[in-house]
């Protein structure tokens, strides 16, 4: 069974966002100025997003970005190779996106696209030392948003309404702040894990030295 791609795209969440009360008005019933402790990224500056140009390699294959990595995955799963082929030879994430929407997925690609989300950023984590330190930064409370009107992924919103707005009030689901947040608490315990190890080594060495 397959459902068209155009079931999965982002118009809902874009529509609320353009056409309605617009949140970060301070007239709008969801406004608030709050400052949250969150990173609202987007597009190809953002090193959390996975526009951002980084060279990745996952399930055996190099891409360009996080982007090319998931559609490329998500073109294989379905069957598509040759699609798959021209999203991983795509000039931007963005151009990746673009011909990965063509596609007509499985309903199995919704159960499996989360974990293929996680190991994808995972590898960023491992394979982008700037991307690695952004997440090793940030405290228990920090949220990632995708602000980039995704109503999956991300807030539903853009950058200033993600910030303007009651986070309860968010069209979207925020599924990439799980994914990073799961990914950010895994790898700083197995850092601090390892960290503690070679301390403990050293302290048995120090003390083994001065025994003699």
């Amino acid at each position: 069974m397959t459902i068209p791609a155009s079931n999965a795209n982002t118009k809902p969440a874009a529509k609320y966002a353009r056409n309605q009360a617009i949140p970060r008005r301070s007239k709008c019933a969801n406004y608030d100025s709050a400052k949250k402790n969150i990173i609202a990224f987007s597009g190809k500056d953002d090193i959390q997003s996975n526009f951002y140009p980084c060279n990745i390699k996952i399930f055996g294959i190099s891409h360009t970005s996080a982007e090319h990595a998931f559609q490329y995955s998500k073109a294989m799963r379905s069957g598509d190779t040759i699609t798959a082929s021209v999203i991983q030879k795509a000039n931007s994430a963005l151009d990746a996106k673009r011909i990965a929407s063509k596609i007509t997925t499985p309903v199995e690609w919704l159960l499996q696209r989360d974990e293929v989300m996680k190991q994808i950023l995972e590898s960023k984590f491992d394979q982008v030392p700037e991307f690695k330190e952004c997440v090793l930064q940030c405290n228990d409370n920090t949220k990632f948003v995708e602000a980039a009107y995704d109503n999956y992924w991300g807030s539903g919103l853009d950058k200033r309404g993600t910030h303007n707005t009651a986070t309860t009030a968010w069209p979207g689901k925020n599924v990439m702040d799980n994914i990073l947040t799961r990914i950010a608490r895994s790898k700083e315990r197995s850092f601090k894990t390892s960290h503690q190890g070679v301390e403990s080594k050293h302290i048995f060495v120090f003390r083994l030295l001065h025994r003699q």
